[in-house]
């Protein structure tokens, strides 16, 4: 099966040599999961982000599949993205308030392009938090909660695959081409990215 997903992976590529991520569901061992090797913040303080992978779900109604976990859940300033049964939720934590904003986006295994934008200068959860699936803006709701204006930074690792507590909330799949920016992308900017899931350049054709 793993070796059907590589075969298939729609390109945008970072770089010419770049890999894929496959995860077999196990978040307990550390070869099912990828992190950064120090706990310093890769992203400063701002209110402004922007995340953008592909990944090939083998189990899409897999509930609390960690995409990308930065810090603990517990840890104030946290914004984590992942998958519970097809719902793509994303929760993000500020000094004063935090939440978790969804959107129904996975409806069969495969290949997705996700795309999750964060502005804290905007008003309301649904302009502070934006989700696309393969390009397209998905109209999302709040599950719980106000989305913080600032996310603020923690000394934690950004961890891949799984979460860093409940080691079960992992994974099962493919994850490729995974970039993130301290900027907010415009629809535009996502488009491109997408780009018909044809080869292209993201560090050349984002913000």
């Amino acid at each position: 099966l793993l070796e059907d997903q590589q075969q298939a992976i729609p390109q945008t590529a970072l770089m010419n040599s770049s890999s894929k991520m496959m995860f077999g569901g196990d978040g307990s061992s550390d070869d099912e999961y990828a992190e950064t090797a120090t706990s310093n913040d890769l992203m400063p303080d701002a209110a402004n982000y922007s995340f953008n992978f592909w990944v090939f779900l083998s189990d899409y109604n897999q509930a609390l599949s960690g995409a990308i976990d930065d810090a603990l859940l517990i840890v104030p300033n946290e914004f984590k993205i992942f998958n519970d049964g097809g719902t793509l939720k994303v929760y993000c934590d500020g000094s004063s308030s935090n939440s978790v904003y969804k959107a129904s986006i996975f409806d069969a295994n495969g290949w997705y392009h996700i795309a999750v934008v964060y502005d804290g200068g905007e008003t309301g959860n649904t302009n502070r938090i934006k989700l696309y699936k393969n390009g397209a803006l998905v109209t999302g709701t709040s599950d719980s909660g106000t989305v913080p204006a600032t996310l603020g930074s923690t000394s934690k690792k950004i961890r891949i695959g799984s979460d860093h507590i409940w080691m079960s909330q992992a994974l099962t799949g493919t994850m490729d081409e995974i970039s993130m920016w301290n900027a907010s992308l415009t629809d535009a900017q996502v488009l491109a990215l997408y780009n018909s899931g044809q080869p292209l350049n993201a560090t050349k054709s984002a913000a």
